[in-house]
Parts: C-alpha cells; sequence; structure tokens
C-alpha cells in the first residue's frame, strides 16, 4: 500500500517529505490540499492535523505529521533500501541532528521571511516589507558564511556522504534561487554553490520538481 502525503506539491515542507520517500524509493501518493483556500484548517483535515499544517502521511494505520520528524522516520525505517540518510556510527547520526537543527532554527527562519515578503503577500495583495527582507537576506548571509566553510573541511553538512541535513535545505533554497531572486546568496560561496550544484541534481528532486510541473 502506498504511503500518503497531504499537502500541496509546491509547499516546501511537503517537498522535504516526497524527497526523502524517492530517496529511499517508497512508493508515495499524494493528496492535494488546498492551502488558499483554507482546507488544511477545515474540521475534516484538522482531524489529521490538529494544528491545520502541512505535510502529513498516512502509512497504512500509522500517521504522522511535521515534515523533519517524518523524513527521521523513513531513514530510520529503511535503513538499507535506498540511499543511506542517516550515516553509519552514533557520531555520524548525531552530525545529521546536529546540522537538521540548524536549518531548522538558523536557517529556514529567515528563508520563510522572504519568501513570504517577497512572494506569499504580494500574491494576496499586500506590500512586501523590504527593509525585514533586506535585514534577513544580511542575517542568512552570516549563516552561509558558517556553511561555506564547513563544506570547505567536508562535501556535505554532515560528513562526506549526502544525509538529511543537506535533503532538508533543498525546498526553502530552490525557492531562494529561483523565485526570490536571491541565488547570489549561493553562487558567491565556492563551495556553497558546489555544494548546491551537487545535492539539487540528485534524481530525487529532480522528480520532486518533475511532479510539479
Amino acid at each position: 500500500m502506498a504511503v500518503k502525503v497531504y499537502g500541496p506539491v509546491r509547499a516546501a515542507c511537503p517537498q522535504r517529505v516526497m524527497a526523502c520517500l524517492f530517496e529511499k524509493d517508497v512508493e508515495f501518493e499524494v493528496v492535494e490540499v488546498d492551502l488558499v483556500n483554507g482546507e488544511q484548517k477545515r474540521p475534516e483535515f484538522l482531524t489529521i492535523q490538529p494544528f491545520g499544517q502541512v505535510p502529513v502521511v498516512e502509512d497504512g494505520k500509522f500517521r504522522l505529521f511535521e515534515s523533519r520528524a517524518i523524513i527521521r522516520y523513513y531513514a530510520a525505517k529503511y535503513p538499507n533500501q535506498g540511499t543511506n540518510l542517516l550515516g553509519i556510527t552514533l557520531e555520524d547520526r548525531a552530525l545529521v541532528d546536529q546540522w537538521l537543527e540548524v536549518e531548522a532554527h538558523n536557517f529556514n527562519e529567515l528563508v520563510y521571511t522572504i519568501v513570504l515578503q517577497l512572494l506569499v503577500l504580494p500574491r494576496m495583495g499586500e506590500g512586501g516589507d523590504m527593509h525585514l527582507v533586506r535585514c534577513c537576506e544580511q542575517k542568512l548571509g552570516n549563516v552561509f558564511d558558517v556553511y561555506e566553510q564547513r563544506l570547505g573541511e567536508t562535501k556535505y553538512l554532515a560528513g562526506d556522504f549526502f544525509t538529511l541535513a543537506d535533503l532538508s535545505h533543498l525546498p526553502a533554497i530552490s525557492f531562494l534561487t529561483t523565485e526570490a531572486g536571491m541565488g547570489h546568496l549561493v553562487r558567491e560561496r565556492e563551495n556553497m554553490n558546489a555544494w548546491w550544484e551537487d545535492i539539487s541534481n540528485r534524481p530525487a528532486w529532480k522528480k520532486v520538481m518533475k511532479l510539479m510541473t
């Protein structure tokens, strides 16, 4: 039975989950949720996700929400299927968790704010706060300076192997570089740019991009 992924294909958090499922060769189907019209806040959806957010996965009788919890679950559930996304040793896994925390707490909020102000609010007929955008851009540059240093030491964030730590960055950096017009933040950093070229050309991520078309 295929895993059900609830959420729009164009949304970042469902994309994180889909990329993981493609990497792990797990069959899934997408159940579209219309965020624009507030389908995620309707009573029937709140029965499966009480906070009214996407994604949610249904795997048989098991249900799980929060995208980073979901990708950790599938990486652990299928350790010998598809790509090993957790590493081998306890230390490998600790570094994966470390950089997942960095992505969630030092990187994601800044990109989310930029995308909200530049893309989401204008589509709703509201003006974005450009001062806030520039402030976030500067802070994100400082975060990327740390990434640049790290990626000068190892090929990927958690070591010399692709993991959830790298995968989790794919949706937000994709939005940042293709729609928010801030690709320079990646391109002007040699190690980061090489890393981005590598991970964004993985077959699993290309499959996610194909779903969007």
